[in-house]
């Protein structure tokens, strides 16, 4: 009798145990959702449409008659990514901007990541809104209006957004264990940065690296410096093979890094990623420019670049 009822309580405690691993996943699922769900509206982002070509590629064939075997062209299409870097909005009382604007494009067939960095005040047509600077599409219209502004611009289509803040990309920064770069020795002196950071070959935070990226003389001088990051980002989590603590960390802070990539999407991504490990990354700066207009800062883009980022944004 005292077997069966000690066999009876083990039972009844596993299943309790069961019970409260299901509630609690639910519980986590439910409010994953829910603040993504907020997220998503709250920068507007484009609802997914078609799965994205990043996780597959063509296999070649071979040529079943007698004669020589050839491979037939690539023909996987690029993806091409929207990714934006948004201020707080604060303190001028008004819809966070897009501080920073760049087209990254996966292309399998040549073996590269292609960057595209847009200047904030380049001066642009915001379809149904006018020619104004490009930073204020997604005040305008969050993440959604910058993506149309983009495609109209290079006359591309985009597949998939990311938009990330302040907080999420300090964040980001400390996930992976800070970003080591060469930060010049005149900097702080240069920016007036207080307090400063520290300089030679260093590892920044989060909180430093956001220093690092946003302080300025000029805008475009800025985005010269945010591509020479990135680059070094790129490198550090190809080195820490740190891709899965990447996709992880969007996907347990969607309110931080908010983009419309399926889960499963980003785990195909990470999962493969010793693929994109051996790509070239390419950066690509639009000419133009300085121009006051309205009392405003103003970039005019070099028409001969527009095109030439459509080919290259365009063709496998």
């Amino acid at each position: 009798m005292a077997k069966k009822r000690t066999v009876k309580i083990v039972f009844l405690v596993l299943l309790v145990v069961i019970i409260g691993v299901v509630g609690y996943s639910a519980v986590r699922y439910i409010s994953y959702q829910n603040a993504l769900k907020k997220a998503q509206e709250s920068y507007i982002i484009p609802k997914q449409e078609t799965p994205t070509s990043t996780v597959t590629e063509e296999t070649p064939t071979t040529a079943t008659t007698a004669t020589t075997p050839t491979a037939p062209a690539c023909s996987v299409e690029p993806t091409n990514i929207l990714a934006l870097g948004i201020d707080t909005g604060e303190p001028y009382n008004r819809r966070p901007r897009s501080d920073t604007i760049m087209v990254y494009s996966i292309q399998p067939c040549k073996n590269r990541i292609l960057e595209v960095s847009v200047p904030r005040d380049s001066r642009v047509q915001v379809p149904g809104h006018g020619v104004m600077n490009i930073n204020r599409a997604f005040e305008i219209g969050g993440a959604s209006l910058s993506e149309k502004t983009v495609e109209q611009l290079f006359n591309i289509r985009i597949h998939r957004v990311a938009v990330v803040d302040f907080a999420g990309f300090t964040k980001l920064i400390d996930a992976i264990g800070g970003i080591t770069l060469n930060v010049e020795e005149e900097f702080n002196e240069k920016y007036n940065v207080h307090p400063p950071l520290p300089t030679g070959r260093v590892t920044l935070n989060g909180q430093q690296a956001l220093v690092y990226v946003r302080v300025r003389r000029s805008d475009i001088e800025r985005v010269q410096r945010q591509q020479q990051f990135v680059h070094a980002l790129y490198e550090q989590i190809k080195a820490k093979n740190a891709y899965l603590t990447l996709a992880n960390f969007i996907l347990n802070n969607p309110d931080v890094i908010v983009t419309n990539f399926s889960n499963s999407e980003l785990l195909n991504m990470a999962k493969n990623a010793n693929r994109y490990a051996n790509y070239k990354l390419e950066t690509v700066f639009l000419r133009g420019k300085a121009a006051t207009i309205d009392g405003l800062s103003t970039w005019i883009l070099n028409k001969e670049d527009i095109k030439n980022v459509h080919e290259m944004l365009s063709n496998p």
